[in-house]
C-alpha cells in the first residue's frame, strides 16, 4: 500500500527530478569549464568569437546570440534543456497511463546518454526539447500529426537538422506522411544520410562502437517484450518465471519510434540517444497494477545516479584537465597549432587557430602534419622531424626539429 501511495503521488516525482537537476548544476559548477567537444564551437560564438560560426543557421545563430557570456548562466541552461525534456515525456507519459506515466520523466534519465547530449549545448540539446513537445502533441492527437505538432516539428528542424527524425517516425503512423517523408529524403537525402549512415572519420558514427548497447536492448526486448509468431513462442519458453512479473507489451502509440530509433543506432551510436525517452514511456505504459516493479527502478535509478555522479571525477568528463592544460601549453609555444581533429574547438576557445576544427581520424590529421613553426598537438607519436616538446597524460606537444635548431 506504501508503494503504491509513492508510485501514485507526484510530489515524489517533482522532488527527485528537482534533487537530480540541481545535483547536476552543482556538480558542473566544480569544474573550471563547461563539458562537451563540439558544444565549444558554440561557445567560443557567446564568448565572441563572431566569426567561428561562418556558414551556420541564422536561426541558431539567433538563439546562441541570447547567451550571457557565463559558465554559470551556460550550466544554467544545459540543466535547464535537461528538466524541461524530463517535464515534456512525463506529460507524453501521462497521456499513455494517466495514473503513473509521470514516472517516465524519471526512467528516461536513467539510460544517462539522453541527459548528456543535453548537457553539451549544440544545437541538438535546443531541437531535442521541441522535438518531444511536437511528440506530445502528435500523440495527443491520437498519432496524427496536427498543426501544433507539424509547427514544433518545423522549429525543430530549423534549429537541428536532425529533428526530421522525429517527423520520419510520424510518418510510420500514416501513408501520406511516408510520401512527404519519401520526398525529403529525394531532395535533402544527401545531407540527411551523411549524417544518418555510419560514417568511419568519426568515433560517435562508427557502427562498432553501437554494438555493446544495441546488444544490451536486444536482450531486454527479448527477456521482457511480448513478440507475435515464432518469437512469442521462443520469449516464453525463455524464463517463463519472469512472464507473470516482468513481461510487457508494446504500446502502439510508442512502439513504431522505438523501432526506429533502435535502427538507427544500430547504424550510428548518435543516435542512441533518442531511445531512452521512448522506451521509458513504453515501460510506464505497461505498469498498472505493476506499482512495486516502478517503484523499484526508480528507487534503483535513485540510488544510481548520485553514485554514477559521485563515483567518477567530474573533472574526467572532456574537456578534462589535461586535455585543457595540453591546449593552453600548445598555444603559449604559438597560437597557430596542428591538431588532432577533437581539440579543434578547444583551441580556438582559448585564442589559438587550429589546422583542424571538424571531425576526422587521427590518422588522417597525422599525415597533413608538416614540419614548421607551428606545435602539433597530438595523442600518437610522430616521426623523426619532430620531437616530444611535452606531454600531458596520453595527448603530447611536438615541435618541428628544423624549427628548433633556427631558435
Amino acid at each position: 500500500m506504501e508503494l503504491e501511495r509513492f508510485a501514485f503521488e507526484k510530489k515524489w516525482f517533482y522532488l527527485l527530478l528537482a534533487i537530480f537537476c540541481i545535483a547536476s548544476f552543482v556538480l558542473l559548477n566544480f569544474r573550471e569549464y563547461p563539458i562537451g567537444v563540439d558544444s565549444y564551437n558554440y561557445l567560443s560564438f557567446v564568448f565572441g568569437e563572431q566569426d567561428f560560426l561562418q556558414g551556420e543557421n541564422p536561426v541558431v545563430l539567433f538563439l546562441f546570440s541570447l547567451f550571457p557570456p557565463s559558465f554559470l548562466a551556460w550550466n544554467l541552461i544545459a540543466v535547464s534543456l535537461v528538466l524541461i525534456s524530463c517535464l515534456i515525456i512525463s506529460k507524453i507519459g501521462e497521456l499513455l497511463n494517466p495514473s503513473l506515466g509521470h514516472w517516465a520523466g524519471i526512467i528516461g534519465l536513467l539510460t544517462i546518454f539522453f541527459e548528456f547530449s543535453l548537457l553539451q549545448i549544440e544545437p541538438l540539446a535546443l531541437g531535442i526539447p521541441i522535438c518531444l513537445g511536437a511528440t506530445y502533441f502528435f500523440i495527443k492527437n491520437n498519432n496524427k500529426l496536427n498543426f501544433r505538432a507539424g509547427l514544433l516539428i518545423i522549429l525543430a528542424t530549423i534549429v537541428w537538422e536532425g529533428s526530421v527524425l522525429f517527423f520520419f517516425a510520424f510518418s510510420l503512423y500514416h501513408k501520406k506522411l511516408l510520401f512527404i517523408s519519401a520526398i525529403i529524403l529525394i531532395f535533402g537525402g544527401g545531407m540527411l544520410l551523411g549524417g544518418i549512415l555510419p560514417n568511419a572519420m568519426v568515433q560517435e558514427g562508427t557502427p562498432i562502437n553501437s554494438l555493446p548497447p544495441i546488444i544490451a536492448i536486444f536482450v531486454l526486448f527479448l527477456l521482457f517484450y511480448r513478440w507475435n509468431g515464432v518469437v512469442q513462442t521462443i520469449n516464453k519458453k525463455r524464463l517463463f518465471f519472469l512472464e507473470k512479473y516482468f513481461t510487457f507489451s508494446w504500446n502502439k502509440k510508442v512502439n513504431r519510434f522505438i523501432w526506429l530509433f533502435f535502427f538507427l543506432s544500430i547504424l550510428s551510436i548518435k543516435w542512441f540517444l533518442l531511445i531512452g525517452p521512448f522506451f521509458a514511456l513504453n515501460f510506464v505504459s505497461n505498469i498498472d497494477g505493476k506499482a512495486w516493479l516502478l517503484v523499484l527502478v526508480v528507487g534503483l535509478g535513485a540510488i544510481f545516479l548520485p553514485l554514477y555522479f559521485f563515483s567518477f571525477n567530474i573533472n574526467s568528463i572532456e574537456p578534462a584537465k589535461d586535455s585543457i592544460s595540453v591546449t593552453k601549453y600548445a598555444i603559449s609555444l604559438n597560437e597557430n597549432v596542428q591538431n588532432d581533429w577533437d581539440f579543434g574547438h578547444w583551441i580556438k576557445f582559448f585564442g589559438g587557430n587550429p589546422s583542424h576544427r571538424y571531425g576526422g581520424n587521427y590518422e588522417a590529421n597525422i599525415s597533413e602534419f608538416v614540419c614548421d613553426e607551428r606545435p602539433v598537438l597530438t595523442r600518437t607519436d610522430l616521426n623523426s622531424d619532430f620531437f616530444l616538446k611535452k606531454s600531458f597524460g596520453i595527448f603530447k606537444v611536438f615541435e618541428c626539429n628544423d624549427y628548433a635548431k633556427k631558435q
